[in-house]
């Protein structure tokens, strides 16, 4: 069992043990860990990687693991987490994650802090209104991290469908080959991904390619709970996923590890954007073909006894507007 927190915890020990650089990460301490091992894993790794520069590959591992001293993360645990590790390239996006629920955590501790202060005296209305507010974030914030496996498989008694296969394919080369990000945003609208579950992942990959951030797996699962914390943060609704929907974090891991070729998501692409259009064309011709059931209006017949108007002679530019004749006075 783990939650996106200690996964986001464990893919940035496991990219920093890839040897990543760390020359553009946010500021962090070990305080910033939720997971107590991985908190002493990290500091560990950034004493060695800073005091002894020349350690690399296993003989960091090693080393990192002797200076932990951590139960259940030895060296072979770790080098588990380093070879688990979705993207080490993707490190700064790692690190922002925890450092954004490091975050949350201490915004759970302020209002719950806040929360107690206003209701032991005699608070003003404006301070209660805070609290409230800074609680209900906290709340929803909290929601985002609940435990997951990757372990759990939905069961899927019906094959799926050539569409479904399709979209799959465009999500699986999307988070392998994350650099076609705003190529496929350009050319495949998400309305033609018809799974409201597989349409939501595409559109928030594409959000992230837009934006010029990285795309893999975790930060996926990470952005997905996030977004839907800031719905319910705008509506008041908190949205319900389906009990049969396969969850994020299994069906993400399961498109990360899904064979496909640097072609596939394009292909695949084409393939659902010609299929949206033989949709949309075949609704067309389905609205406009006219009903045999209803008869045609009779047409007009010519009538050679019916005599058009005569034309009208243009009034003489002399006349009066009030019927006098003669020019202006």
């Amino acid at each position: 069992m783990s939650t996106l927190t200690n996964r986001a915890e464990a893919a940035l020990v496991g990219a920093l043990l890839n040897d990543t650089t760390t020359e553009n990460l946010p500021s962090l301490d070990w305080h910033d860990f939720s997971h107590p091992g991985l908190a002493e894993v990290y500091r560990a790794l950034t004493y060695l990687r800073s005091e002894h520069p020349t350690l690399h590959g296993e003989d960091l591992v090693r080393a990192t693991a002797d200076r932990a001293n951590t139960p259940g993360l030895d060296a072979a645990r770790l080098g588990e987490l380093r070879e688990d590790c979705p993207r080490p390239e993707h490190v700064t996006a790692y690190a922002r994650i925890v450092a954004t629920n490091s975050f949350h955590r201490q915004l759970t501790h302020h209002a719950d802090n806040l929360t107690h202060s206003v209701t032991q005296g005699d608070s003003d209305a404006h301070l209660k209104r805070i609290a409230e507010v800074i609680t209900r974030q906290a709340q929803a914030y909290t929601t985002m991290d609940k435990p997951g496996t990757l372990t759990h498989r939905q069961p899927q008694d019906d094959p799926a469908s050539e569409a479904q296969q399709l979209e799959e394919q465009v999500l699986a080369g999307l988070i392998q080959y994350p650099e076609q990000g705003n190529t496929l945003a350009a050319m495949l609208p998400s309305e033609a991904i018809t799974d409201p579950h597989r349409r939501e992942i595409f559109e928030t990959a594409i959000s992230l390619a837009s934006c010029g951030d990285h795309i893999d797996e975790a930060i996926l699962d990470w952005e997905l709970a996030r977004n839907r914390v800031i719905q319910h943060l705008a509506t008041g609704v908190q949205p319900e996923p389906s009990p049969h929907r396969e969850p994020d974090t299994v069906l993400l891991h399961r498109l990360a590890h899904t064979p496909v070729q640097a072609n596939t998501a394009i292909t695949a692409a084409r393939t659902l954007l010609s299929n949206q259009v033989h949709n949309q064309l075949k609704q067309h011709t389905n609205t406009t073909t006219p009903n045999p059931s209803r008869r045609p209006e009779p047409l007009a017949t010519f009538n050679p006894s019916v005599k058009p108007p005569p034309i009208q002679e243009p009034p003489d530019p002399a006349l009066r507007i009030n019927g006098s004749q003669g020019g202006p006075r």
